[in-house]
């Protein structure tokens, strides 16, 4: 079984989009600034990136949903190094590793 679907909240869409395109690496499948962006995961699925306010509005092409508070996702990767250095490159601060 995969994830077919799973979906962040944030302000920024662009910045999302940007962040999940460009240093992750997933492509961006299309995007409305106000709203959302849907990136493709490696496997099929999509990650929905949402603004919260918008998400949460009623009356759009997609029923009303939203969450509060902290959102997780965890990705597999095949070589933990390289992703490491790659994001450190990009300035993105790891937590914590769980082997």
């Amino acid at each position: 079984m995969d994830v077919y679907e799973t979906v962040l909240y944030g302000s920024s869409i662009d910045a999302l989009a940007a962040f999940y395109s460009n240093v992750i690496g997933l492509p961006l499948i299309e995007a409305d600034p106000d709203l959302f962006a849907a990136l493709r995961l490696p496997r099929g699925g999509v990650l929905l990136v949402f603004d919260p306010a918008n998400a949460a509005a009623p009356g759009r092409q997609v029923p009303s949903h939203g969450a509060q508070g902290p959102g997780h996702v965890a990705f597999g990767v095949e070589n933990l190094d390289a992703w490491r250095e790659h994001l450190t490159a990009h300035l993105v601060a790891i937590e914590r590793e769980i082997h």
